[in-house]
């Protein structure tokens, strides 16, 4: 049986460890105490010899001897053996005991979705949770010697009330060479679609789950069956006995369906879910307790009562370890945003760091691509109210446009004509050219030139000479307002569309 000490050490205190030393069932001194006495009666046999019988020369050449096979010993790497092997058993016990087969998942389901209260529905119940404790004990009958000594054969689980006769006599038919413990699980399939298919179970949602649960505990049968039949290489259990018999404490965790001290107590495992799971299948079965309000229905946050003795467990709600630090007065006062502050978090250039890495707002919009759409619109009034409203709309396709828009009013250069193939006399296209004495073949204009010169004087103006004179600023806008008025008188003049010639004809316009 199972040796607990739990509650003996549940409060870490002065002497807790310590009174485990003094149990004796399930303790060192029980378990290793007749290979103790046999150590001590060899130690003391050896040692008298040793000094009453042998000579000094004989005394000198078993103490060399000694010396000899200690030297040897140190050589193997007995350490670190002998902690694989701890840790080798110690999970396989552990293993062996979550593969233990529980039904209480299976008789839930069972007791829910297996639908009837008459005689047939009660029968169905308890013959679909009697397969699972058979198939249980059927597993832990092979494994178990405390089990196997309390049914010797199959006809004690006839006389238990395990299995009927005609199920022993079906059993028997089979005539396998191997063992059977799976039977009543394919038992336990056939009659869960029978009862399907009779209407005792609704949905094949609910015929899977019950499906799905029964091959899990089909499952840990069979685990337990295999590390049964599978050790632990004997090789390992030879090297801890020889090098270290102290260490012979795991030997009671290698198999622990025996009859020792901390061995699993099966056959209370069987008497129980046998007891537990017929009872949940039959008398629990749609029998429900009535519905009542609880004492806490009009609470919001309930508090239940404590006891004098867990009066001290009480313990507020954790909220954070933040919430633990305190702040000065003056900490807990909120700064104005400042017009200087705002304009840095809208440029994202708040920082050295910020403006370094071109960090931007999510509201920031970049500018247009188009340096020369740039230039101009950022110096000419007229054409900024209207790159600001395109701005507003659309910040590709509309400024892109005018743009366009206002590049065909300037003559930059003289249009190429087109490379498609040649038109019909007298056909025009809707593209406009750039005025110019060129269409007689003269060259560019006077008038073309100085809007040339003019605009080239403005932009070295705007990238070498400071904005803070007030004479060149003076300068400046006179300059800019005379050159959007030859550009308005330019795009109004030119304004209707011009026929088109041949390539032979145009002549590329160059700049100075």
């Amino acid at each position: 049986m199972t040796i607990t000490y739990t509650n003996k050490v549940a409060n870490a205190r002065l002497g807790s460890f310590s009174s485990l030393l003094l149990c004796w069932r399930g303790s060192i001194y029980k378990l290793l105490y007749g290979e103790f006495l046999v150590f001590i009666f060899l130690y003391y046999s050896i040692r008298g010899l040793y000094r009453m019988v042998l000579s000094n020369d004989q005394q000198l050449l078993f103490e060399k001897l000694a010396l000899y096979c200690d030297s040897y010993i140190q050589l193997i790497p007995i350490s670190f053996v002998l902690g694989f092997y701890v840790t080798l058993v110690v999970s396989r016990w552990w293993s062996q005991y979550e593969n233990l087969p529980w039904p209480d998942r299976l008789m839930i389901q069972v007791s829910s979705f297996v639908e009837g209260k008459d005689e047939e529905g009660r029968l169905l119940r308890r013959t679909l949770i009697r397969y699972a404790i058979l198939g249980q004990v059927l597993i832990l009958r092979s494994i178990s010697t405390s089990v196997y000594k309390r049914f010797p054969t199959l006809h004690h689980l006839v006389l238990a009330g395990f299995m009927t006769h005609g199920e022993h006599k079906q059993l028997q038919k089979l005539g396998l060479p191997h063992n059977t413990f799976w039977v009543p699980w394919v038992w336990f399939a056939n009659l869960s679609m029978k009862a399907y298919l009779g209407g005792r179970i609704r949905d094949t949602v609910l015929l899977q789950s019950l499906m799905n649960e029964v091959c899990t505990l089909r499952t840990q049968c069979g685990q337990l069956y295999a590390y049964d039949w599978i050790s632990i290489p004997l090789v390992y259990t030879q090297v801890r006995t020889v090098g270290k018999p102290g260490v012979v404490v795991a030997e009671q965790l290698i198999n622990p369906f025996g009859e020792d001290d901390d061995d699993f107590e099966t056959n209370w495992i069987i008497d129980r879910n046998l007891q537990v799971s017929l009872l949940s299948v039959d008398g629990m079965h749609q029998n429900l307790p009535p519905m009542e309000r609880d004492m806490y229905w009009n609470e919001a946050a309930p508090q239940p009562p404590y006891t004098a003795a867990s009066a001290r467990s009480r313990r507020h709600s954790f909220m954070g370890s933040t919430f633990n630090i305190s702040l000065k007065k003056e900490d807990l006062e909120l700064w104005p945003n400042e017009g200087d502050d705002m304009d840095k978090r809208e440029t994202g250039c708040g920082n050295t760091t910020g403006c370094f890495l071109g960090l931007q707002p999510q509201n920031y919009h970049p500018p247009w691509k188009d340096l020369k759409t740039k230039l101009l619109c950022s110096k000419n009034p007229f054409l900024e109210d209207q790159c600001k409203d395109a701005n507003q709309k659309s910040q590709k396709d509309i400024c892109k446009l005018k743009g366009l828009d206002f590049f065909k009013g300037v003559p930059g250069f003289k249009r190429i004509g087109s490379h498609r193939g040649p038109q019909a006399p007298g056909s025009h296209t809707p593209e406009q050219s750039a005025p110019s004495s060129s269409d007689t073949g003269d060259g560019p204009s006077t008038e073309y030139q100085e809007i040339c010169h003019m605009k080239k004087k403005t932009v070295e103006f705007n990238l070498n000479i400071p904005e803070t004179e007030s004479s060149t600023e003076h300068l400046q806008q006179h300059r800019l307002d005379q050159l959007s008025t030859n550009i308005q008188a330019l795009m109004k003049e030119h304004a209707e569309p011009y026929p088109y010639r041949d390539e032979a004809d145009i002549k590329p316009v160059l700049y100075e």
